[in-house]
Parts: C-alpha cells; sequence; structure tokens
C-alpha cells in the first residue's frame, strides 16, 4: 500500500480471539475478533435476551401471523360496529318515515282546506255570512 510515495507495511495478528493490525513500530490496533468468539458472544447475547423476554422486561417484536391475524380481527370488529350502525340507521330512517306518515295524516285530518275561496255558501250573502260567524252557526257549502 503506498501512501504519499512511501510503502506501509501492515501486518495482522490474533491473540485471544481477537485480531489486531500491528504497524513497523509495533504498535498494535484492534480490528476485529474471530469468528468463534463472535459466535460465543452472539450466544451469550442470545440467552440473556430470551432471559429479559421470559421476565417481561423486554416485549419482543410480533411475527407476520401474528400482525396479520391481530388486523384480521381489527377488521372483522370495524364491520360488526359498520353492521350495527348500518341497522341503526334503518331504524331511524324507517321511525322518521312513520311518524312523518302519521303526521301527514294527522294534518289532513285536523287542518282546514288552505284554499277558503274556491267554496261558495249556498243561499246567503256575504252579510249573512258575516252574521253567522259571529253567532258560531255552521252554513252549509259546495265546491265551485
Amino acid at each position: 500500500m503506498a501512501t504519499n510515495g512511501y510503502t506501509v507495511y501492515n501486518q495482522c495478528v490474533i491473540e485471544n480471539d481477537e485480531i489486531f493490525s500491528v504497524d513497523l513500530y509495533n504498535n498494535k490496533t484492534k480490528i476485529g475478533v474471530t469468528n468463534k468468539k463472535h459466535d460465543e458472544m452472539t450466544d451469550i447475547c442470545n440467552s440473556y435476551y430470551d432471559k429479559l423476554v421470559e421476565l417481561g422486561a423486554i416485549v419482543p417484536p410480533k411475527t407476520t401471523e401474528e400482525l396479520i391475524a391481530e388486523q384480521n380481527k381489527t377488521i372483522i370488529q370495524m364491520l360488526n360496529k359498520m353492521n350495527a350502525m348500518q341497522e341503526e340507521l334503518e331504524g331511524l330512517k324507517n321511525e322518521h318515515q312513520q311518524s312523518k306518515s302519521a303526521v301527514n295524516s294527522k294534518s289532513t285530518k285536523t287542518k282546514p282546506r288552505a284554499n277558503r275561496t274556491s267554496k261558495k255558501l249556498v243561499g246567503e250573502s256575504g252579510a249573512d255570512v258575516a252574521k253567522h260567524q259571529q253567532q258560531g252557526t255552521s252554513l252549509a257549502c259546495i265546491e265551485k
């Protein structure tokens, strides 16, 4: 390897499952560990992780199957709520239609006709009609 025109010699040494880079002046720099040491440390970490999960200190991430099952459960709950809301809406529509028809039938029975000018009193003049209205007596009338 060349740096500024000079050749740099590096040598790598393994000591106690650690890998060191050694330069010309015998300066050591740790650059890694052996596969054996790496596997040992991974096993130790996994055993501690499993123990922490067992104690409840760590909650492991959910698997894909668990996530799908949870989403399906949520979708089913939402569909059930939507169906209940749809049934409630239909019931309210029916109640509204029934109350509307009941109001319309009552209003046609109790309300006098709006167009009074189309009726003519039989055999009475305007002065006679006013006299009967003051007395509260009824007059017979026919449609024009």
